[in-house]
């Protein structure tokens, strides 16, 4: 999962992103980050890569980004 994080005029100010997991059953993940002074929009990215087989099975549950 990533994040970009945008100023007014849409340009990436920050990026974080966290480290890459690899499970067979639930987990529970959770990561907190600085707003960048500036900050107006953020991108919320999320990648997912077959590593092998031919399974695509993913899951996911409360997928939520808060900002305070």
């Amino acid at each position: 999962m990533g994040l970009v994080f945008r100023n007014l005029n849409g340009t990436a100010i920050s990026t974080v992103s966290t480290p890459s997991v690899s499970y067979t059953s639930y987990y529970l993940q959770s990561y907190s980050y600085v707003l960048p002074v500036g900050t107006r929009s953020i991108d919320y990215i999320m990648i997912f890569i077959r590593v092998s087989d031919t399974n695509l099975d993913t899951y996911f549950h409360d997928n939520s980004l808060k900002v305070y």
